[in-house]
């Protein structure tokens, strides 16, 4: 017999193959990278606009004090109505020869005659409520 061992030598045991990994295919892959990228591109757009500031004339906020910018129509009805009583005030003072003076800041400034008709002063009151209610609807829900 010979000197050296022997050696033992096992059966292997059989191991169950891992489940198959259920992948996302490359065409679902790709739309979402698209999806993703698409909403990313809306985001960013949006802290552009925001990020840039908004340019008003004197106008434009005036007229939004005075009439809500959804009011369209009555923006345009004053604007006409203000064209025509400045138009006729010039034409005024061109007929009388008279040179307007700037008013100094001792001076007091008299109130302005003529000015809105009937109808343009209702609707400015009509307007001022309307953006009156709003202010005081979005104080209450701020306040709740």
């Amino acid at each position: 017999m010979n000197d050296e061992p022997t050696a033992l030598v096992l059966p292997k045991a059989k191991v169950p193959a891992a489940p198959k990994k259920k992948g996302i295919s490359e065409e679902a892959r790709r739309r979402m990278v698209e999806g993703q990228k698409k909403r990313w591109a809306k985001i960013n757009a949006a802290k552009a606009k925001a990020a840039t500031p908004k340019k008003r004339t004197k106008a434009a906020v005036i007229a939004e004090a005075i009439a809500p910018p959804e009011d369209e129509e009555f923006k345009s009805k004053m604007s006409e109505a203000m064209k025509a009583s400045w138009a006729k005030r010039k034409k005024a003072t061109a007929a009388a020869g008279v040179k307007r003076k700037a008013a100094s800041a001792k001076t007091s400034v008299p109130a302005k005659k003529g000015g809105l008709t009937e109808a343009g002063r209702k609707a400015l009151s009509i307007a001022m409520k309307k953006r009156w209610a709003a202010k005081k609807k979005a104080a209450e829900k701020k306040a709740a």
